[in-house]
């Protein structure tokens, strides 16, 4: 810990640490006489000089080695990753004409049911980043609907940013509206995603992973953001992106 002292002997910073039980005072005079220019510059110098070291030089350190950990864990699971997406793509190619009627079923009711315009699970930054690249569309029109939902969002392994093993997100459009049912989707609390069809880990290792979903019921945009094994249930009213 730091202090500034005032005392008879002038102006000094008192340095107090501790280690294994032992308690080490380090006292730097910084002015043998009251100055109060001296005393002002004592007080805000040394926050001052934390926080850009921090900012400068601690910070960018740690994220460095953060940023080299994860590079590390993404060549070790390497192979877990390309089983898992391969995995996922075939258990969608098998939901296509499954998906296929539930989005003619949605798109037709009057008004228009639930339908999953773009969908990523994985890690938060990535989910958010491919959310953003990719965007959203208008809900979509059964005429138009082939094997996924037509909002512009493809279905795994068709995006080359889906199809890099280290971006730590899965698209899961056609996962989702697969689970769809009379225009709602109810998963309860505690499954983890990773097990679903059509899901795999994309990023094992990151412990914590998130859900974004954009979708749209009865011509209104909607946005939901749930954590891994929380529950999931849409439509909700408070996940309405225009209020």
């Amino acid at each position: 810990s730091f202090s500034v002292v005032l005392g008879i002997q002038g102006i000094y910073w008192k340095f107090r640490y501790t280690r294994a039980g032992n308690r080490f005072i380090f006292p730097l005079l910084i002015c043998p006489t009251m100055n109060r220019k001296v005393l002002l510059v004592s007080i805000i110098l040394p926050p001052v000089v934390g926080a850009l070291t921090h900012k400068l030089l601690l910070k960018p350190q740690a994220r460095r080695r953060k940023e080299k950990k994860e590079a590390e864990l993404r060549r070790r699971y390497n192979d877990e990753l390309q089983a898992g997406r391969d995995k996922a793509a075939g258990e969608i190619k098998l939901l296509e004409a499954a998906v296929a009627r539930s989005l003619e079923r949605e798109c037709s009711s009057d008004p228009p049911g639930l339908v999953i315009e773009a969908a990523f699970f994985g890690d938060a930054e990535a989910i958010t980043r491919a959310a953003a690249r990719v965007g959203t569309q208008p809900p979509s029109q059964p005429e138009t609907s082939t094997s996924a939902p037509s909002s512009g969002t493809p279905g795994p392994g068709e995006n080359g940013m889906e199809g890099e093993l280290g971006s730590g997100c899965l698209e899961v459009c056609t996962a989702l509206q697969f689970l769809v049912e009379d225009s709602k989707l109810d998963l309860p609390e505690g499954i983890s995603f990773v097990g679903m069809m059509g899901f795999c880990d994309p990023c094992p290792w990151r412990e914590e992973k998130e859900l974004l979903i954009h979708y749209t019921f009865a011509d209104q945009a909607y946005k939901a953001r749930v954590k891994d094994c929380e529950a999931l249930r849409i439509p909700q009213r408070s996940h309405a992106t225009h209020h």
